[in-house]
């Protein structure tokens, strides 16, 4: 396996992983009461990463993981490993002194207790929506008494893009091929995996004015057959743009000939990191599926 599937393998293992946190976002280990300020935060979660630099919390940054890698600032924060737990033990996260943590519960659930029981703040995340991202943009400011960042940051997500008459909508069906386009987004091949009605990419697509083929299905990130790619026909592929994959291979798959998608040659790559992180960066994911779709 060369260097290139291994990092396009690497980035699609955090995809996944993203798909099965627990829902919601909130902070955990403050004893009602106190009101001790923040000045330590070991983030473990690239989105989160990200969010604290938006919001003018990256100085307080001690630690992050290796995936953390945007803004270009944090590659200068010292890293405890792979977003992998495994990669990493409590010991040094604590090594950093921090009184914050902010962690992916299925990543990194297994440090939460622990880490309550020291009297570290833990601020637990999962993204399923668009509103899912706001949320939590809103309460981690909530922490640090900057609201008025918060609702600056939201704007100028929401000004990335211009938002499309689907994402009104709260249901939509397939059979309305001939009005709007149909996107086909591939996390994984082997199996065919792609992303349903409850991850925030079902919002991106919509949000950019498309339909996700595999909306119908409630689960974020299901398993789907090939034969029924192929049935739905998408008008667009989306890739992640380190995928091994593109239209030249695609176009290879058995069956995949007759997809719109293929003969038309819209299969496209969009930053991986870009789309699948539910962070401030989520309106230049929009904006980019919007161009895909162009």
């Amino acid at each position: 396996m060369n260097l290139k599937n291994k990092k396009w393998i690497s980035v699609s293992i955090v995809v996944l992983a993203s798909a099965l946190l627990c829902m919601g976002a909130f902070a955990r280990g403050k004893k009602e009461g106190e009101n001790k300020a923040l000045s330590r935060i070991v983030s473990l979660s690239p989105a989160g990463t990200e969010t604290l630099f938006a919001l003018g919390l990256g100085d307080l940054l001690v630690a992050r993981t290796d995936f953390c890698n945007y803004p270009p600032e944090a590659l200068s924060v010292n890293s405890l490993g792979g977003f992998d737990g495994k990669t990493f033990s409590l010991e040094s996260v604590l090594a950093f002194n921090p009184d914050l943590v902010y962690l992916d519960v299925t990543m990194h659930g297994h440090l939460t207790d622990n880490l309550q029981n020291l009297g570290i703040q833990v601020f637990e995340t999962n993204i399923a929506s668009l509103d899912d991202i706001y949320k939590e943009i809103r309460e981690l400011a909530l922490l640090f008494d900057i609201k008025q960042r918060a609702e600056e940051l939201i704007t100028t997500i929401q000004r990335a893009y211009t938002p499309m008459p689907l994402a009104d909508m709260q249901t939509i069906s397939l059979d309305t091929e001939n009005e709007y386009a149909k996107v086909y987004w591939e996390v994984w091949n082997a199996p065919y995996m792609s992303v349903g009605s409850s991850s925030f990419i079902n919002d991106v697509i919509r949000e950019a004015g498309a339909i996700n083929i595999f909306s119908d299905i409630a689960a974020a990130y299901p398993v789907v057959s090939e034969e029924s790619i192929i049935a739905r026909n998408p008008s667009l592929i989306l890739l992640p743009a380190d995928s091994p994959e593109n239209w030249e291979s695609l176009s290879k798959r058995t069956g995949w000939q007759s997809i719109d998608a293929i003969q038309n040659k819209k299969v496209i790559k969009i930053d991986g990191d870009l789309i699948s992180r539910p962070g401030p960066r989520i309106g230049e994911a929009i904006r980019a599926v919007q161009e895909a779709l162009q």
